[in-house]
């Protein structure tokens, strides 16, 4: 950790992702309070769209050194009889419509799937094929070690699916984290079913909490939250419907 804490973090001017703006007006600068390393980070909102995003970005290639090994998520010693990413399928309105939709045929991908724990989850309660994304390999090999899961490692742009394959796919904290979401939710919309399902969880930045607490907001986790979401904010209803 120390030698993260000495370097200098490589950062681009980057335009709007959904609009391609290059007209923003500053909100806040953030740092790492989580896991404390080194840089101040700023965020904008396009004054186009609305979006809100880190700007100046840290380059694709330097976000892995943000994700320690004390990264909940991907936390290599996970305890397979307790729900370490904090979901309960039995309890959580929109996990229990997760389940009603399921059956043993149907096929769900879990993109950001993080050490498996949700996978593992569904997969013991419906029985149902799933498969996992993420970029992290640690994160990969325990959800292979607790619950011989295969996950593939990369970004879901280049994973080895069928167009159309997918029942049900699920991000649950992730969308957030990518350099490219345009991108990504375009993936998601190829990989779906017709009459496919696409659940997706975010930090809201409408919420009360953010609006009380702005740059020492909790769920901003600078800097590996690139892009900053509202419940009006229509990116998943712009690339999901008119692709």
């Amino acid at each position: 950790m120390s030698n993260n804490r000495s370097k200098i973090v490589n950062c681009q001017p980057i335009c709007c992702n959904l609009c391609g703006s290059e007209e923003s007006a500053p909100l806040f600068e953030g740092r790492d309070r989580l896991h404390g390393l080194k840089g101040r980070f700023t965020y904008v909102r396009c004054r186009q769209c609305s979006l809100i995003y880190m700007n100046p970005q840290i380059m694709p290639e330097e976000l892995g050194r943000y994700y320690t090994s004390g990264y909940v998520p991907h936390r290599l010693k996970s305890d397979k009889k307790s729900n370490r990413s904090g979901l309960n399928l039995r309890r959580l309105p929109h996990l229990q419509y997760l389940c009603s939709i399921l059956t043993e045929q149907s096929r769900v991908l879990d993109v950001g799937c993080g050490n498996g724990t949700f996978l593992h989850q569904v997969k013991s309660l419906k029985g149902c094929q799933v498969e996992g994304v993420d970029i992290s390999e640690a994160a990969a090999r325990t959800a292979e070690e607790n619950y011989e899961l295969k996950i593939f490692v990369g970004p879901v742009s280049d994973a080895p699916f069928l167009n159309g394959y997918f029942d049900v796919i699920t991000a649950w904290s992730f969308l957030e984290h990518v350099n490219d979401p345009s991108l990504v939710l375009a993936k998601v919309s190829d990989l779906l079913k017709e009459d496919g399902v696409f659940l997706v969880s975010t930090p809201n930045f409408e919420s009360f909490n953010a609006k009380l607490f702005k740059d020492k907001w909790y769920h901003l986790d600078c800097p590996r939250h690139l892009y900053i979401y509202t419940i009006t904010y229509d990116i998943f209803r712009t690339i999901l419907l008119d692709v």
